[in-house]
């Protein structure tokens, strides 16, 4: 596994944080702890910090670090979607740090095959929220692992809750539109559509 990134022996953003005030620096305070717990096999110790990290300083090559960790603990889900969210920021992170960006784009591909994916839109005022998750703004992309989910979505004074399977290598498409009506349509691993319509007026 490629390791975070340093420059000239030091941590990956050690420089950039002095130069970006007290929140970065303790982010990185928060980096380099999650760093030894993960060296020293204490993952649930270091996913902790990984993710104090990130509500400090959403630096996204943060997430790889997460990422990684998640996949010690067996958490595949949870890792694809800290790589996904990695390799998806804008910030230049494939540039910037190519090693750790090509390792999780391999780390993510091997993990999706045995996943599905919820992919949601809707109103920016709508919520959505899947298997206990916290709630998150749309569009929203999710890994899951094949199971049973309930997904519930809150906006405009309606909220909509409902239950569906998922298997491995399906992918889920939820228009939460403006309508009365959601919309919801599962595309089978053999590509077979299949749209299911309900009422939550």
């Amino acid at each position: 596994r490629a390791p975070l990134p340093r420059r000239s022996g030091a941590p990956w953003w050690h420089r950039a944080a002095a130069r970006r005030g007290p929140a970065a620096t303790r982010a990185l305070q928060a980096v380099e702890e999650a760093e030894r717990a993960f060296g020293q096999r204490t993952y649930q110790k270091a996913a902790a910090l990984y993710k104090q990290a990130y509500r400090i300083y959403p630096n996204p090559i943060i997430l790889y670090g997460l990422g990684r960790t998640f996949e010690k603990l067996g958490r595949h889900a949870e890792a694809a979607d800290a790589f996904h969210s990695l390799l998806a920021s804008v910030e230049g992170v494939r540039e910037r740090f190519p090693a750790q960006a090509q390792e999780a784009s391999r780390i993510l591909h091997d993990l999706e095959f045995d996943l599905g994916q919820v992919l949601a839109n809707g109103p920016q005022e709508t919520r959505f929220q899947i298997a206990g998750r916290q709630a998150q703004p749309l569009p929203a992309d999710v890994r899951l692992a094949p199971g049973r989910y309930r997904l519930t979505s809150m906006g405009s004074g309606v909220r909509d809750e409902r239950e569906f399977p998922l298997a491995r290598q399906q992918l889920l498409v939820i228009d939460l539109g403006p309508s009365s009506y959601r919309r919801a349509r599962w595309l089978t691993p053999t590509g077979i559509p299949l749209l299911v319509l309900g009422c939550v007026a």
